[in-house]
């Protein structure tokens, strides 16, 4: 529990921690226009740890305070002219480096 200093300098337990009761955002691939999905057939060429790891990820950020989630190092912010993308850096058997670039999008923006 968090804990706050009075003004006499002693410590007393603060508020409960506001709960954000908004929907978590959905996980959406894109599909290209004859059907296939690049992004899940990425996924499934990568090994089964990875891709597992990739979903961890996915549903953290997803279940998270969005656009703010900090991913634990995985979740990066691009910048530049890929302003506005994510990427999820993951490192694989013999250090491979598996990446997945992300948009996120809001209902209400559309």
């Amino acid at each position: 529990m968090a804990r706050r200093r009075k003004r006499d300098g002693k410590a007393r337990a603060s508020e409960a921690p506001r709960v954000d009761r908004r929907p978590p955002w959905a996980i959406v691939y894109y599909e290209a226009p004859d059907g296939s999905a690049p992004a899940l057939e990425f996924l499934d060429a990568c090994p089964g740890k990875i891709d597992a790891e990739f979903t961890a990820v996915l549903d953290a950020v997803a279940a998270g305070p969005l656009p703010q989630f900090s991913g634990g190092g995985k979740w990066e912010a691009m910048r530049g002219t890929m302003a506005g993308w994510y990427e999820i850096r993951l490192t694989g058997p013999g250090r491979e480096q598996f990446r997945l670039l992300c948009v996120l999008e809001n209902a209400d923006d559309k």
